[in-house]
Protein backbone atom coordinates (compact mmCIF):
# COMPACT_ATOMS: atom_id res chain seq x y z
CA UNK A 1 0.00 0.00 0.00
CA UNK A 2 1.15 3.48 -0.76
CA UNK A 3 1.30 6.08 1.96
CA UNK A 4 -1.82 7.78 0.48
CA UNK A 5 -3.96 4.67 0.82
CA UNK A 6 -5.47 3.45 4.06
CA UNK A 7 -6.90 0.17 5.26
CA UNK A 8 -10.68 0.04 5.71
CA UNK A 9 -12.01 0.08 9.25
CA UNK A 10 -12.92 -3.47 10.30
CA UNK A 11 -15.81 -4.60 12.48
CA UNK A 12 -16.51 -7.66 14.61
CA UNK A 13 -14.14 -10.57 15.06
CA UNK A 14 -12.85 -13.26 12.71
CA UNK A 15 -14.80 -16.48 13.18
CA UNK A 16 -14.83 -20.18 12.40
CA UNK A 17 -17.82 -22.17 11.11
CA UNK A 18 -18.20 -25.95 11.06
CA UNK A 19 -20.97 -27.51 9.01
CA UNK A 20 -23.05 -30.15 10.78
CA UNK A 21 -25.41 -31.18 7.96
CA UNK A 22 -26.59 -30.39 4.44
CA UNK A 23 -29.84 -31.35 2.71
CA UNK A 24 -30.68 -30.84 -0.97
CA UNK A 25 -34.34 -29.91 -0.98
CA UNK A 26 -36.84 -31.39 -1.27
CA UNK A 27 -35.42 -34.81 -2.19
CA UNK A 28 -32.42 -35.46 0.10
CA UNK A 29 -32.69 -35.73 3.90
CA UNK A 30 -30.00 -34.04 6.00
CA UNK A 31 -26.60 -35.79 5.87
CA UNK A 32 -22.90 -34.96 6.09
CA UNK A 33 -20.44 -36.24 3.49
CA UNK A 34 -17.56 -33.85 4.26
CA UNK A 35 -15.67 -32.31 7.14
CA UNK A 36 -16.33 -28.63 6.36
CA UNK A 37 -14.35 -25.81 7.97
CA UNK A 38 -14.81 -22.13 7.09
CA UNK A 39 -12.57 -19.32 8.32
CA UNK A 40 -14.01 -15.81 7.98
CA UNK A 41 -12.33 -12.42 8.36
CA UNK A 42 -13.62 -9.37 10.12
CA UNK A 43 -16.20 -7.35 8.20
CA UNK A 44 -15.61 -4.08 6.31
CA UNK A 45 -18.72 -2.51 7.84
CA UNK A 46 -21.57 -3.36 10.16
CA UNK A 47 -24.95 -4.32 8.71
CA UNK A 48 -26.11 -4.20 5.11
CA UNK A 49 -23.34 -3.82 2.56
CA UNK A 50 -20.74 -5.44 4.77
CA UNK A 51 -18.19 -7.66 3.10
CA UNK A 52 -15.80 -10.22 4.52
CA UNK A 53 -13.33 -12.72 3.12
CA UNK A 54 -13.88 -16.46 3.69
CA UNK A 55 -11.84 -19.62 3.14
CA UNK A 56 -13.93 -22.83 2.93
CA UNK A 57 -12.26 -26.25 2.94
CA UNK A 58 -14.23 -29.49 2.56
CA UNK A 59 -12.52 -32.84 3.20
CA UNK A 60 -13.95 -36.24 2.34
CA UNK A 61 -15.15 -38.49 5.17
CA UNK A 62 -14.06 -40.52 6.99
CA UNK A 63 -11.04 -38.38 7.84
CA UNK A 64 -7.87 -40.36 7.29
CA UNK A 65 -4.51 -40.17 5.52
CA UNK A 66 -6.38 -40.88 2.27
CA UNK A 67 -8.99 -38.12 2.69
CA UNK A 68 -9.19 -35.75 -0.24
CA UNK A 69 -10.27 -32.15 -0.64
CA UNK A 70 -13.77 -32.50 -2.07
CA UNK A 71 -14.04 -28.72 -2.54
CA UNK A 72 -11.89 -25.75 -1.67
CA UNK A 73 -13.20 -22.26 -2.19
CA UNK A 74 -12.56 -18.71 -1.11
CA UNK A 75 -13.95 -15.31 -1.90
CA UNK A 76 -16.11 -12.53 -0.59
CA UNK A 77 -19.31 -12.83 1.41
CA UNK A 78 -21.64 -9.88 0.87
CA UNK A 79 -24.43 -9.07 3.33
CA UNK A 80 -27.48 -8.17 1.25
CA UNK A 81 -30.07 -7.60 3.99
CA UNK A 82 -30.42 -7.82 7.75
CA UNK A 83 -34.18 -7.56 8.28
CA UNK A 84 -34.04 -8.86 11.77
CA UNK A 85 -34.24 -12.47 10.66
CA UNK A 86 -33.22 -13.86 8.34
CA UNK A 87 -29.94 -12.27 7.26
CA UNK A 88 -29.34 -12.61 3.50
CA UNK A 89 -25.81 -13.23 2.12
CA UNK A 90 -24.15 -13.93 -1.22
CA UNK A 91 -20.91 -15.94 -1.30
CA UNK A 92 -18.81 -15.23 -4.39
CA UNK A 93 -16.33 -18.01 -5.23
CA UNK A 94 -14.02 -15.78 -7.25
CA UNK A 95 -10.70 -16.16 -5.43
CA UNK A 96 -10.51 -19.97 -5.24
CA UNK A 97 -12.95 -22.56 -6.60
CA UNK A 98 -11.47 -26.04 -6.98
CA UNK A 99 -14.58 -27.17 -8.87
CA UNK A 100 -14.24 -24.25 -11.23
CA UNK A 101 -17.93 -23.58 -11.72
CA UNK A 102 -17.65 -19.99 -10.42
CA UNK A 103 -21.32 -19.85 -9.42
CA UNK A 104 -22.14 -17.77 -6.35
CA UNK A 105 -24.33 -19.15 -3.57
CA UNK A 106 -27.04 -16.96 -2.13
CA UNK A 107 -28.93 -17.76 1.02
CA UNK A 108 -30.63 -16.70 4.20
CA UNK A 109 -29.26 -17.38 7.68
CA UNK A 110 -31.12 -17.57 10.97
CA UNK A 111 -29.21 -17.99 14.27
CA UNK A 112 -30.96 -20.13 16.85
CA UNK A 113 -29.74 -22.22 19.80
CA UNK A 114 -26.05 -21.57 19.06
CA UNK A 115 -26.34 -22.68 15.43
CA UNK A 116 -26.86 -21.08 12.06
CA UNK A 117 -29.59 -22.45 9.80
CA UNK A 118 -28.81 -21.52 6.20
CA UNK A 119 -31.21 -22.00 3.29
CA UNK A 120 -30.48 -20.99 -0.27
CA UNK A 121 -29.67 -22.06 -3.80
CA UNK A 122 -26.35 -23.51 -4.97
CA UNK A 123 -24.82 -26.12 -7.27
CA UNK A 124 -25.51 -29.68 -6.10
CA UNK A 125 -22.28 -31.58 -6.88
CA UNK A 126 -24.22 -34.82 -7.39
CA UNK A 127 -26.40 -33.35 -10.16
CA UNK A 128 -24.43 -30.33 -11.40
CA UNK A 129 -27.66 -28.32 -11.19
CA UNK A 130 -28.64 -25.31 -9.12
CA UNK A 131 -30.87 -26.62 -6.34
CA UNK A 132 -32.31 -25.47 -3.03
CA UNK A 133 -30.30 -26.49 0.04
CA UNK A 134 -30.39 -26.28 3.82
CA UNK A 135 -27.24 -26.37 5.96
CA UNK A 136 -26.77 -26.30 9.72
CA UNK A 137 -23.58 -24.71 11.06
CA UNK A 138 -21.86 -24.28 14.42
CA UNK A 139 -19.74 -21.16 14.75
CA UNK A 140 -17.57 -19.23 17.14
CA UNK A 141 -14.91 -16.54 17.41
CA UNK A 142 -11.33 -17.46 16.58
CA UNK A 143 -9.73 -15.13 19.13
Amino acid sequence: MSSTESWPELHGEPFISIRETIAWLPSTPAFEDSDVLVLSSRSTSPGVGSTLFYLDLRLSLPLSKTSTVSWGLAGLRHTLSIAPDPVRHRWDHTTIDSRGDGHADEGEVIRRDGREFETGVGINPATGQQEAYEEIWRWGCIL
